[in-house]
């Protein structure tokens, strides 16, 4: 599959009067040169497409690409190609079209350089409309960080679900079930032991050592809230095409949530579209607060690949500056180190366009 640069803006070019009686003739002799002097292929209508090479030593996006991509989200029903073909790709294909038609025009000039001289404007006119530059589509699945955030039902009470060992919540030393650790340590199958360890602390006899490293990262996460609003989030690193086919899974979650009602603040009520996400249970997770920029350790350390619903996701934003539209980026909050993203995320769902 190919990714189509998207077409320059059309010039009005006055025609020597005599073309119309040699056109064929001489479009006939470009495609024999084309096809025959050239590393050109010939394309369905008549076109001619060339590959534009992409050194992947450098990112192929800026931020500001990135940026934009992130803030303005990805429709459910879009094509990932046809997205980055129709926004982005254009920019390497004018890198390289004046280059490829001018050396078209060379070996045509080499054997028919009278007609070049007598319709100059005409050939090129006509080299530009049925040459073009395309992109293979892996050169432009550029590897970058992500922010996912979950709202398991929190989100109708403005993430305001992990409390229970400060002020916000008088100290109440009870999970809240809507909490997205709650959720988190159902699926880690530590529930039980995450509750009496917090049972433990109200009676001061907790002892860390007698719980699971995922049962102390967890009352750390809770001890070092930054502020009584925070959100269950993963750092994690995907290809850009995995990422907008994600913003396309979770685009069609909100549009089944809103179907029923309720069902976009309450989780339980919400469709379950049977797509999901998994993430390595290496995944530097925690609680995080973006709209005011802060946050806890962000080190719960989990010991099983977390499985995730696209109907507990509440946003995924890239982590470039100004990425995230509620707020600030974990980066922006911490200052990470690229590798803090290492960790991959497989996608079980349909493509974005499906």
């Amino acid at each position: 599959m190919e990714v189509k640069a998207r077409e320059n803006e059309e010039v009005t070019i006055v025609q020597n009067p005599q073309w119309k009686d040699v056109e064929n003739e001489i479009v006939e002799k470009l495609r024999n040169v084309i096809e025959s002097e050239t590393y050109v292929d010939k394309k369905e209508g008549g076109e001619y497409g060339y590959e534009v090479y992409i050194d992947k030593t450098y990112d192929v996006f800026g931020n500001d690409t990135l940026r934009k991509i992130s803030k303005d989200g990805i429709e459910a029903g879009t094509n990932q190609f046809d997205y980055l073909n129709e926004n982005y790709t254009f920019y390497w294909e004018i890198q390289t079209k004046d280059d490829k038609v001018g050396e078209i025009i060379e070996k045509f000039k080499e054997k028919y350089l009278q007609e070049y001289e007598d319709y100059e404007d005409e050939i090129e006119e006509w080299l530009n409309e049925y040459v073009y530059g395309y992109v293979n589509p892996e050169d432009l699945n550029q590897d970058i960080d992500v922010a996912i955030t979950l709202d398991i039902g929190d989100g109708n009470y403005d993430f305001s679900c992990n409390n229970l060992f400060n002020e916000w919540d008088n100290y109440s030393y009870e999970l809240n079930p809507l909490s997205p650790v709650v959720w988190l340590a159902r699926q880690q199958k530590k529930l039980s032991e995450l509750k009496k360890a917090i049972k433990d602390i109200k009676n001061n006899t907790y002892v860390p050592s007698n719980y699971s490293k995922f049962t102390q990262s967890c009352i750390q996460e809770f001890e070092n809230q930054f502020h009584c609003m925070s959100c269950m989030t993963f750092l994690v690193r995907m290809g850009l095409n995995d990422y907008i086919k994600l913003q396309g899974m979770i685009r069609r979650q909100e549009k089944s949530n809103e179907e029923i009602d309720g069902a976009k603040y309450y989780y339980d009520k919400r469709k379950d579209s049977g797509e999901y996400i998994v993430i390595d249970k290496d995944v530097e997770c925690g609680l995080f607060n973006p709209w005011l920029g802060g946050g806890s350790v962000l080190e719960i350390d989990c010991e099983k690949d977390i499985k995730i619903p696209t109907k507990a996701i509440w946003k995924a934003w890239i982590e470039v500056h100004g990425g995230c539209d509620s707020g600030y980026t974990v980066d922006e909050v911490y200052g990470l180190c690229r590798s803090v993203f290492d960790t991959k995320v497989q996608l079980h769902g349909k493509e974005c366009w499906e």
